[in-house]
């Protein structure tokens, strides 16, 4: 054993310093350029709050743009479809009510964005003949559901998805008269909204 670490040392001793030196600087830059590509690799970027907002904004048009719009989308789909504040109209007290029992049950949100919802779902969604935006909001015949257009023109369920079934067979509406020309639809009730649609 101490022959072969005899030969060993008298090899060793006989490299080029130098030449260690450099095999020795070679691996230490080695390393830190694997280290700079790792570290240096992209993260990918959060989504621009416009873009983000821009989605809110398509996937839910029914859902009017106003203060409180957004957060009432993100803090309710937590939850539930937001399609659920569409279907069940109330004056600013029943709103107060159902955001309580919403709390109740594990809503969670600071005091300010359900001050905002409040505001937002009592004046867009109120009780019918209470007021508010509702009251007057538009309807897009080419866009709306047919429980949408039921609300806003005052139609039977047979009539709103009758409008559907026509503008899915034909494309979009372009005018009231085109509007009008629905089978099964009371041609009265599109004129006395007429006023409200929009496309």
């Amino acid at each position: 054993m101490s022959a072969l670490h005899t030969k060993w040392n008298r090899l060793t001793s006989k490299l080029n310093p130098v030449y260690l030196k450099f095999t020795a600087a070679g691996i230490g830059v080695a390393l830190c350029l694997v280290a700079i590509s790792v570290t240096a690799e992209p993260k990918p970027a959060d989504p621009p709050a416009a873009v983000m907002s821009a989605y809110q904004q398509d996937e839910h048009p029914e859902f009017p743009a106003g203060p409180g719009r957004d957060v009432t989308l993100r803090v309710c789909s937590r939850c539930h479809s937001p399609n659920n504040i569409l279907s069940r109209p109330q004056n600013r007290e029943g709103w107060e009510a159902t955001i309580a029992k919403m709390v109740d049950m594990g809503a969670t949100a600071s005091d300010e964005d359900f001050a905002a919802i409040l505001d937002y779902v009592s004046k867009n969604f109120p009780a019918p003949g209470t007021g508010g935006a509702a009251a007057t909001a538009h309807v897009n015949a080419n866009k709306a559901t047919a429980a949408d257009l039921a609300k806003a023109l005052s139609l039977t369920d047979k009539e709103a998805a009758a409008i559907v079934d026509y503008r899915t067979k034909n494309g979009d509406f372009k005018t009231i008269d085109d509007l009008k020309k629905v089978p099964d639809v009371d041609a009265k009730k599109i004129d006395d909204k007429k006023d409200i649609i929009d496309f």
